[in-house]
């Protein structure tokens, strides 16, 4: 297993998890600062690709849950979202709509439900880095 590989499985291992940092993922893997930088810099940097994959599982668990009041905030506070207008902000950035939109669309009855997860299924694939 490659060191970037090992890196990106950590990360996708302890996305929920508050204490994922730049200097935990430094420490773990006994790696300078500039370093790690380095390893992500074709993704943004290191923080915005934890940041966006946690957007793809918030994505993944709003089109997956029910649309109760609320839901949009606790999904976000599971992926380490605490500031609701810097997580509306971020989900529209990236996907193009807004969460409680996405979160409806999703949960709306229609025939094409296949239709919707085989949508995001691509999409997931198409952006993923």
């Amino acid at each position: 297993v490659t060191l970037d590989l090992a890196l990106r499985e950590h990360i996708e291992s302890r996305l929920n998890e508050s204490d994922l940092s730049v200097d935990q993922l430094c420490h773990r893997f006994g790696l300078s600062r500039a370093s790690l930088y380095r390893r992500f810099q074709e993704d943004g940097g290191v923080e915005h690709y934890i940041a966006g994959r946690r957007l793809d599982r918030c994505l993944l668990e709003l089109c997956a849950a029910q649309p109760v009041r609320g839901q949009v905030k606790t999904v976000a506070d599971r992926w380490g979202f605490t500031d609701p207008g810097n997580f509306s902000r971020r989900f529209r950035e990236r996907f193009g709509v807004a969460p409680t939109d996405c979160l409806a669309a999703c949960a709306a009855p229609t025939s094409v439900t296949a239709g919707k997860q085989h949508l995001v299924h691509y999409w997931m694939r198409k952006h993923r880095r």
